[in-house]
């Protein structure tokens, strides 16, 4: 057995809210955004930060997994505006997207991020949210 008790219940939610995305070119703000301010190696920064910094409330952060080239799934945070998907550090590869495969697993507004981003924990933003909200 693998897991067990909380660790295993974190894994069934996850596996629960896995969702393939599509990932759609970045809009004019967003890519002069991400040609500016994002960096290789650093998607959960720049996803939050644009989260934190845009106006509009429609945008929320969202963490999954990126598998490329059948590989091993990676863990990558990308964002979502209205019902699109966006990654901001791929325009640090000069793309619009990775080649690869995105599964969603949490997305969450502003409100819901800033309370997991003051949490000095060291677990990932979906175990965060998880142990915070889902497993209450």
């Amino acid at each position: 057995k693998m897991a067990d008790g909380k660790q295993q219940a974190l894994y069934q939610w996850m596996l629960s809210q896995a969702q393939e995305v599509e990932i759609s070119p970045l809009d004019d703000t967003m890519d002069e955004w991400a040609f500016d301010n994002c960096e290789i190696k650093q998607c959960y920064s720049n996803s939050s930060r644009y989260v934190m910094m845009t106006k509009d409330k429609d945008v929320k952060y969202v963490e999954g997994f990126l598998s490329r080239f059948n590989s091993l799934p990676i863990e990558h945070a990308w964002i979502k505006k209205g019902d699109k998907y966006y990654d901001l550090t791929a325009k640090c590869h000069s793309k619009d997207r990775m080649d690869g495969t995105y599964v969603s697993i949490v997305e969450l507004s502003k409100q819901e991020l800033i309370p997991l981003l003051d949490d000095d924990s060291y677990m990932s933003i979906p175990a965060k949210h998880f142990y915070k909200t889902v497993s209450k």
